[in-house]
């Protein structure tokens, strides 16, 4: 039932953002947001128990960044998974996690204290209107969250890079996965590679 729940959830997303806000998505996209809510003091441990390859399509994903980041926000970045790990991966940058719940991001200072991420900031922010300015960042970051394109494309410099992974999207429709990277072209941020790690998809676009 868990991974049944995650695959909608991820789909959502996918529609969402293709749909560009359409009413029709509106109760889905509240649904989800409720239901991070609820989940938040025990979302890791429910995530260990229903998707074992949650990490799996950002780790394999993080090989194919480009080096020298120095700012990287994490978006939808609940109990802060992503972030953490970017923090590892790039140790010398400064990571942003913004997340709409503060459910989520209580959850994501605690255990940002307990890992010691002195570089690590959380923000309470809609994904959807980003509190930063125009090409702010060296990469922007989805992981299963929901996909506000435009803004992403906003807060990237030029030539810097998008990722996006959904951990149970790897049977989303192909045609709806080309929707998504011409969608990401015609923001002038093409897809430069796409990839599927166990029953996760991965994408990295570069803003041109």
């Amino acid at each position: 039932m868990g991974r049944i729940l995650a695959y909608l959830t991820d789909l959502t997303y996918v529609l969402s953002t293709l749909a560009e806000g359409s009413l029709a998505l509106r109760p889905a996209g509240v649904w989800v947001q409720r239901r991070y809510r609820s989940l938040a003091n025990r979302y890791d441990a429910l995530i260990e128990q229903w998707e074992p390859s949650y990490g799996l399509a950002l780790e394999q994903a993080l090989g194919y960044l480009f080096e020298g980041k120095t700012r990287i926000l994490d978006t939808g970045t609940g109990t802060g998974y992503a972030a953490r790990r970017l923090a590892q991966r790039f140790p010398e940058a400064s990571i942003v996690g913004v997340d709409l719940s503060a459910e989520m991001l209580r959850e994501a200072r605690k255990k940002g204290d307990v890992l010691h991420h002195p570089r690590v900031i959380w923000i309470q922010a809609n994904s959807a209107k980003l509190p930063f300015r125009d090409q702010a960042f060296d990469l922007a970051v989805v992981h299963n969250a929901p996909l506000d394109l435009e803004e992403l494309r906003r807060v990237v410099r030029r030539g810097g890079e998008i990722l996006l992974c959904l951990s149970s999207g790897a049977a989303i429709p192909q045609l709806l996965q080309r929707i998504l990277r011409r969608r990401l072209h015609s923001l002038g941020c093409p897809v430069v590679h796409l990839g599927h790690a166990g029953e996760g998809l991965y994408l990295i676009a570069r803003r041109a």
